[in-house]
């Protein structure tokens, strides 16, 4: 009796069609954080995700809550459960999952006490959150290596989105195995608007390196909420090889979780940080390594970093074109 046919209702909510009268999108399901919700309005849609994992030498599988389509993966540092140099290296991205494992230095033995990992994916493109700050993600191919006043390879040089007003915060990664070399990330800034990205190989290295793809993100500076987390987002001065406390808004919790990447040159010897969380406070030092000799004394150099108060998806609006 309560079905019943009525002059110009000739769709509904969830049909995949967009009645403009009373919708402003309709992707066809029943589902939240897609860019349309339940009831044909516009709502943010879930671009990425924080979680921890822990890591070894051998290769592991890092599984995602979702599949993505363009998918840029950025890790923390390695915490600081052995003092060998090593990074996090990724293997390869796939739409809901990557492989990872620890990186030593090639002068030492390769097998590498596990640590723990904070990882962060994010779609490609361009995002507001509900704060209207702004969130741009891409990648970028490059052969540069830069280290000990020697540059070899092509720079390439990232012009930020016009969207950002200030300079931003900005996370680098290596996305790729494309060279089984030791190899990590820098990056410094040329001007509020246009950055540089560059390698960095053990310090005895003096080969080329073959052409990565590059993960980075670019972030406002602030901190608030994003997708009911709290997160903080600096850039920070002064870091070297002894261990210095990040200055946080808010202190740190046993859930919380940070990344963060090298975001200036100033000293010409390769550079790779890693982390230890004291409890209120994050440690960050920069490590050289000793294969060309045992000075690791580095100069002050700048921190970007991006602290989460707890895992768990993250959502905004996407203004690609």
């Amino acid at each position: 009796d309560r079905c019943q046919v009525t002059a110009g209702a000739t769709s509904f909510c969830g049909d995949g069609k967009v009645d403009t009268e009373r919708e402003q999108c309709d992707d066809g399901n029943a589902a939240d954080f897609d860019g349309c919700n339940t009831s044909c309005n516009f709502a943010p849609e879930t671009f990425g995700e924080v979680g921890t994992a822990m890591l070894s030498s051998s290769i592991t599988t890092i599984s995602l809550s979702r599949n993505y389509q363009n998918p840029v993966v950025f890790l923390s540092p390695l915490s600081y459960n052995e003092t060998d140099v090593a990074v996090p290296r990724i293997t390869w991205v796939g739409g809901d999952s990557f492989d990872v494992y620890i990186q030593e230095a090639e002068y030492l033995d390769g097998n590498h006490t596990n640590e723990t990992l904070f990882y962060m994916v994010l779609e490609k493109g361009l995002w507001q959150l509900e704060n209207d700050a702004i969130v741009q993600v891409d990648t970028v191919n490059t052969d540069r290596i830069s280290q000990n006043t020697a540059k070899k390879g092509t720079a390439k040089q990232i012009t930020l989105d016009s969207t950002f007003t200030q300079r931003p915060s900005i996370l680098t990664q290596v996305q790729t195995l494309n060279d089984s070399q030791f190899v990590a990330t820098r990056h410094k800034h040329l001007s509020d608007t246009v950055f540089e990205i560059s390698m960095n190989h053990q310090e005895s290295n003096k080969n080329p390196h073959a052409q990565e793809t590059i993960g980075w993100v670019a972030m406002q500076n602030g901190q608030d909420t994003w997708s009911f987390i709290n997160y903080e987002v600096a850039t920070q001065p002064l870091f070297k090889h002894q261990w210095k406390s990040l200055n946080l808004t808010d202190a740190f919790t046993a859930n919380a979780l940070v990344f963060a990447s090298l975001s200036s040159i100033n000293g010409g010897d390769p550079s790779f940080l890693r982390y230890q969380l004291n409890l209120p406070n994050v440690h960050m030092r920069i490590q050289e390594d000793q294969s060309r000799d045992n000075e690791t004394s580095h100069t002050n150099e700048d921190i970007s970093f991006i602290g989460f108060s707890h895992a768990g998806p993250l959502w905004g609006w996407s203004l690609n074109e």
